[in-house]
């Protein structure tokens, strides 16, 4: 029940304020995991991660900050980045 109301009040807000879908996105995804994974120039993986929660831009920078799923640190990384979530 809490969840749905505060679903509802994001999206009367989201409407007040004229959120565009990618603005909403970001706040409905708070609290989700998602799978990030860093690709060579050739477009080959060079590794994945799994975060604990929203993966950040770095200001100023291309790069990319999260804390990871499997090891609880805070990993860093720049490049050619895909950025998925999860749930």
């Amino acid at each position: 029940m809490k969840r749905s109301l505060l679903t509802a009040s994001l999206l009367a807000a989201a409407s007040l304020t004229a959120c565009t879908d990618a603005s909403l996105s970001q706040w409905e995804a708070l609290g989700s995991k998602f799978q990030v994974t860093l690709y060579a120039a050739n477009g080959v993986v060079i590794k994945q991660w799994i975060s604990t929660g929203k993966v950040h831009a770095e200001s100023n920078s291309d790069g990319w900050y999260f804390r990871r799923a499997d090891t609880g640190k805070l990993e860093r990384v720049s490049g050619t980045v895909d950025i998925e979530q999860l749930d």
